[in-house]
């Protein structure tokens, strides 16, 4: 089965380490350790036959056809991870003809590992040696010089390797950004500080298939009526669902007439609570900050909880809305962590990190189910409704047309019936009514400004005045 010799772990270092850095970091260190331990006995290791393994084919594949380069071309350095690659390329070349070979990750799920080939044994103690790093909780994301890469860019959250141009974009962003929330909400620095940004953006990053919805959501530019009424009369600023006069974002939320959403989502929390070994303050804490969102109950109070006072204290001056918008103090992962300390039998994955990411994609995916519910509300649940729907949209924005029906001029009146009644008289339809403002709105719209300009409005058309003409 092989002789193990040496075994180690560390730091992938970087900004959003990805798997294939850090097993590039897990092969570079193997070929500096195998280096120095030649150097240090005083052997050649030219004289010695090496094969290395790894289980990221993309990292395997990329580096040998690196090693067939005579050079690098000026932009292939700002490719991901180079400077890990082309350190690994620059020590395979003190090896004799070494083999870099790719090995399929995760062969004990189906087979004993002894049964396994020495390649997928060694591969398999890799993985846990890296794992009983990660959870370790460390964060290194400042990264040191690597050799031969010549220059790495640091910012405030850490070296960056990949998607340069990207990064430079967020991080010229992130003052505006950080300055809007700032104002809109009434923050102080460091409240906006006690927000945990980095759990915040990894659930937005695990929803990107639903990402327009949860950016318009945290954001509080949800197409709801109270905000489509400012770009036009005529949307409604009412709820679809209750006729409640103001549709903003904190009624979406609390609609009295779409609660079915409630039970399936405090069933998920409890079984998530369950799961991940949640510290029963926490848990009640969360529980009575959501009633204090969808029913208007009193908030947490810190007399109930003193071991959570900061926690209770920054989220109720953030906001305890803000739960529903993934923004949740650093308190609520902290004590989560402390709590999992006490707990012999939670594994590797037991984190307060991926607790409260949990928490944050469970409150996201019973929102999108409200808002699914909302529409149907506002747009009808099948054909007959959606129709009924269009059909009563298509006329409110008829009827407003018909009120500048005295302010364009008099040559542009043509397109309007004599009454609004006869208009919807005669075209019943959504998709008949649809096509005469399609048509015509541009003209009338049009029409009313320049007759505001010329002020001529009200003047009636010369043949009103020689109705006596005969016809022939």
């Amino acid at each position: 089965t092989g002789q193990r010799l040496a075994q180690g772990n560390g730091p992938a270092t970087g900004f959003k380490t990805s798997s294939f850095r850090a097993e590039g970091y897990g092969l570079l260190g193997m070929l500096v350790f195998v280096k120095h331990a030649f150097r240090y006995t005083m052997s050649d290791i030219r004289a010695c036959k090496f094969r290395f393994f790894a289980d990221n084919k993309s990292m395997i594949d990329t580096a040998n056809e690196m090693r067939q380069w005579e050079y690098y071309y000026p932009n292939s350095t700002l490719d991901p991870d180079w400077d890990i690659l082309q350190a690994i390329v620059t020590h395979l070349k003190d090896f004799h003809r070494p083999v870099l070979a790719h090995v399929k990750g995760h062969q004990d799920n189906a087979s004993e590992y002894s049964t396994l080939p020495l390649p997928a044994q060694l591969n398999i103690d890799a993985d846990k040696l890296a794992g009983s790093y990660l959870y370790e909780d460390r964060d290194p994301t400042r990264s040191l010089l690597i050799t031969n890469s010549g220059a790495t860019l640091h910012t405030p959250s850490g070296s960056v390797h990949s998607h340069y141009i990207r990064r430079i974009r967020d991080l010229n962003n992130h003052q505006a950004l950080r300055t809007h929330l700032i104002t809109k909400n009434q923050w102080t620095d460091q409240l906006f500080d006690s927000i945990d940004w980095e759990i915040h953006g990894r659930c937005i990053r695990k929803n990107f298939s639903q990402r327009n919805f949860v950016c318009k959501l945290i954001h509080d530019r949800l197409p709801l009526g109270h905000l489509v009424s400012k770009y036009s009369p005529v949307y409604q600023s009412k709820c679809p669902s209750c006729n409640h006069p103001d549709e903003d974002t904190l009624h979406f939320i609390q609609c009295p007439e779409r609660t079915e959403w409630h039970n399936p989502m405090y069933a998920d929390l409890a079984k998530h609570h369950r799961e991940n070994h949640t510290h029963p303050a926490l848990e009640a804490i969360l529980l009575r900050g959501i009633y204090t969102v969808l029913y208007g109950h009193n908030p947490p109070n810190v007399d109930d909880f003193p071991s959570c006072r900061d926690l209770i204290e920054h989220q109720h001056m953030i906001g305890w809305k803000h739960i529903f918008c993934g923004r949740f103090v650093s308190e609520w992962r902290t004590l989560q962590d402390a709590h999992l300390q006490t707990v012999p039998e939670k594994e590797k994955h037991h984190k307060g990190s991926t607790w409260v990411t949990g928490i944050t994609q469970i409150l996201w995916e019973h929102m999108r189910k409200n808002w699914n519910s909302r529409n149907e509300a506002r747009h009808g649940h099948d054909s007959a409704a959606k129709e009924a729907k269009l059909l009563e949209q298509a006329k409110r924005e008829i009827e407003i047309l018909y009120g500048y029906k005295n302010q364009v001029r008099p040559v542009d009146q043509h397109p309007f019936y004599p009454t609004l009644d006869e208009h919807f008289a005669q075209e019943t339809t959504s998709s008949k009514l649809r096509q005469w403002i399609n048509t015509w709105q541009g003209l009338i719209l049009h029409s009313k400004k320049q007759a505001a300009q010329q002020q001529i409005t009200g003047t009636a058309p010369l043949t009103r005045f020689f109705n006596f003409i005969s016809g022939n």
